[in-house]
This record gives structure tokens, C-alpha cells and sequence, in this order.
């Protein structure tokens, strides 16, 4: 067995399309009229897929799932999502920046120690 893709609930695929985007995600192809936006990062996928997300949790912490998503230096990610003008909402402690997609699902960029 392995894994095959995650899927993202979200209200404008879209608009989460960009967001992904912006994060490093390149687009795969789109269905549906764009009810179905499959985006590749390194050797996985994710589904953007029109629905009905959960309600977003409050804090990083109460969330029910996140993606956690690795980098070779976490300053200059931090730097390059700064200039195309993404900033962290919030932190999970130190080198564990937190951002949220449009529909408030928890993403996580860390820098994993070698």
C-alpha cells in the first residue's frame, strides 16, 4: 500500500489554487469546470476538491488534521512567501511557522533537522 493523494475540501478551488500556488505546489491538471484542482508538490499530490470543509479550528493545536510541508532553509522560504505576500498567521514554537489555506486548514513549514 501507499499513499495516494490527500484531498482538501474547499469552497473556491480556485482561490485555493492560488494560495497553493504561492506555497510552491504546482498545478497538475484541472476537472470538472474546476471543481477538481490537482496540485503536485515534489512526489505528492493534493486534490482541491469543491465542497464543504470543516469548520477551521480555532488554534493550530484543536485542528483535526495539517499539512506539514519540508524545506531546505526555513529563512528564505520565510522570505520568498513574504515577498509574494504571504506571512505566517501563527507558530507552533520556534521554526514552525503556520499559515492558512482560504477555507482555514492548517499549514505548517518546517525546516527538519539533519
Amino acid at each position: 500500500m501507499k499513499l495516494g493523494h490527500i484531498e482538501i475540501m474547499a469552497t473556491d478551488p480556485g482561490a485555493s489554487r492560488r494560495f497553493y500556488e504561492t506555497l510552491g505546489f504546482e498545478l497538475v491538471v484541472i476537472q470538472g469546470e474546476g471543481a477538481f484542482v490537482w496540485m503536485g508538490l515534489g512526489d505528492g499530490e493534493i486534490l482541491l476538491r469543491r465542497g464543504e470543509p470543516p469548520a477551521p479550528a480555532k488554534s493550530y493545536r484543536e485542528g483535526p488534521v495539517a499539512l506539514v510541508l519540508y524545506v531546505d532553509s526555513l529563512d528564505a522560504e520565510l522570505a520568498r512567501l513574504a515577498a509574494a505576500g504571504l506571512a505566517p498567521v501563527d507558530h507552533d514554537g520556534d521554526g514552525c511557522p503556520l499559515f492558512r489555506d482560504p477555507d482555514g486548514n492548517w499549514i505548517q513549514v518546517v525546516e527538519p533537522p539533519t
